[in-house]
């Protein structure tokens, strides 16, 4: 008797903590490990995928390859390769806001960019594991692309 109210006890002990620790949300420390992503720019007028690095308190790196309309070099399609570096914040209901900077590697063209995410799934530590976010005036200083275009991009956090 004395085991299975221990049992029980044990039980309801670990929902408290879990219910706990589900009541207290979301935090910079949600978003860290590597994330596989891809990007759609425009009306399909673009794609791009990479790999994002975050580190649980607000920074994250990428790395990218994007394959986008003739803007550079007159071409029907320029694949360029960009790393990108910034930072973040996240609010306890999963929404995330961004700010980072890209590099394309081979122009040395950098611009900055702003963006809004929301985290779809996340693992019982409160690490998210998929997030869907939408960027502002992606790209809007090459030619090519219509000011004021939507990017929006899908992120899964790999294995460690």
């Amino acid at each position: 008797m004395k085991k299975i109210i221990w049992v029980f006890l044990t039980i309801g002990l670990i929902v408290s903590v879990s219910s706990y620790a589900n009541a207290q949300g979301f935090t910079k420390q949600s978003l860290q490990g590597n994330y596989g992503w891809y990007a759609i720019y425009g009306d399909n007028e673009g794609t791009a995928v990479g790999v994002m690095t975050s580190d649980g308190n607000g920074n994250m790196s990428a790395t990218l390859t994007s394959n986008l309309p003739g803007l550079i070099m007159q071409a029907t399609r320029n694949i360029l390769k960009a790393t990108a570096v910034g930072t973040y914040t996240v609010e306890s209901n999963g929404m995330v806001s961004a700010v980072w900077s890209i590099t394309f590697i081979d122009y040395g063209i950098v611009y900055d960019e702003t963006g809004d995410c929301v985290i779809m799934q996340a693992d019982g530590t409160k690490t998210a594991t998929e997030m869907f976010c939408s960027a502002e005036e992606p790209l809007t200083m090459l030619r090519g692309f219509r000011r004021g275009g939507a990017i929006t991009m899908t992120f899964k956090r790999l294995s460690d």
